[in-house]
């Protein structure tokens, strides 16, 4: 495996713990939806880049790339967009996750080159 891959797939684990965290950081723990939809959204994102690193790329690069539109569209179809934090939170960690697997997909699916003799 590359090691561009690796360390985006180490990011994808930062991103989702930081985003598990944002609703203690910026203090919307006490708001049901905005908060479990974090805490879903940042261990799937997580646990996406660990099965990464574990040899299961393709896969866990769709499941990263879901997670990452979800992220984003999830304030305005839970109707949470109000909430600021929340809102910015969700959609910076889905906009970063999202682009990272597309990185990788769009790695995965370019031909590969082989020797010319």
């Amino acid at each position: 495996m590359m090691d561009w891959k690796k360390a985006l797939f180490g990011g994808q684990i930062i991103i989702g713990l930081a985003l598990a965290l944002t609703p203690w950081l910026f203090g919307f723990s006490g708001d049901t939806v905005p908060a479990w939809i974090a805490w879903s959204s940042g261990a799937v994102m997580a646990l996406s880049g660990v099965a990464a690193l574990a040899w299961f790329t393709f896969a866990a690069s769709w499941v990263a790339l879901v997670a990452g539109v979800w992220s984003i569209v999830a304030p305005w179809l839970l109707d949470f967009s109000a909430l600021t934090a929340a809102m910015w939170s969700q959609v910076a960690a889905g906009a970063l996750m999202a682009i990272s697997a597309a990185a990788v997909l769009w790695a995965e699916y370019q031909p590969r080159k082989t020797a010319q003799a």
